[in-house]
């Protein structure tokens, strides 16, 4: 073989390595675009889930805290409406007012899911407050009826002493609707501080597990369970203890 044969022999065989070489890297590189492509694409979708989740949350939280303001100010309302009543009732004229209870805005338990998607914690802590506040709500109800079909039967009594005694129930009414309408603002208040709290504070309580809270909540009930029985064995002035 001479050398002319030699050179053209090796720059043939030059060629067809680099021309192999560039396949298996534009086949590699194809491959490695689709993948990254793909990732990309789910982290992208992902991340953008996340910013709708998000958005929805603060929507619902936005709309729980209407719900409170307007609840809050319902209240305020009423114990104005049961003040007057106690002054009026309580004085010499004996007189109703005419202003009646505004009742009280349900919080919907269907706003805590889909579209919104909570952490198992806030989940629960706010299906925790909002299921106790509609428990109040519904307990109000039959008092409230029962309050306004006294003011029929005053005004049907006789004057004297069975005037008096419906008088006298229907403040009864009066003072128990208030106290109930002071501590639904009381739960209402601690309802809004929650879905007040910063994003970073919610962050970290969404690290707390679930089990705790519960813990939390079970210990909580079981005190005026303890102050019910203890004051129920409780010796009574004129009575033995058993």
């Amino acid at each position: 073989m001479n050398l002319d044969e030699f050179v053209s022999n090796y720059l043939t065989n030059l060629s067809s390595q680099l021309d192999a070489s560039n396949t298996y890297l534009t086949i590699f590189a194809a491959v490695l675009g689709a993948v990254l492509g793909i990732v990309l694409s789910l982290l992208v979708g992902w991340f953008g889930g996340k910013l709708k989740t998000l958005s929805y949350n603060r929507i619902v939280r936005q709309q729980l805290i209407g719900l409170t303001e307007d609840n809050l100010m319902r209240c305020r309302a009423n114990i104005e409406v049961l003040n007057n009543e106690l002054l009026r009732l309580g004085g010499i004229d004996g007189k109703m007012t005419l202003s009646g209870i505004a009742a009280l805005i349900d919080y919907p338990t269907q706003l805590l899911h889909l579209p919104a998607s909570f952490r198992s914690s806030e989940l629960f802590l706010l299906r925790m407050q909002i299921s106790a506040l509609n428990a109040h709500h519904a307990q109000l109800i039959n008092v409230v009826h029962l309050r306004e079909s006294l003011s029929i039967e005053i005004r049907k009594a006789p004057v004297g002493q069975q005037e008096w005694e419906i008088v006298g129930l229907r403040q009864e009414y009066n003072r128990h609707l208030k106290t109930k309408y002071l501590e639904i603002i009381e739960f209402t208040q601690a309802l809004q501080d929650y879905l007040s709290i910063g994003a970073w504070k919610r962050f970290l309580m969404n690290f707390i597990p679930t089990r705790k809270f519960r813990k939390m909540r079970d210990s909580q009930a079981a005190i005026p369970t303890q102050n019910n029985n203890a004051s129920n064995s409780t010796p009574q002035q004129g009575t033995e203890p058993n």
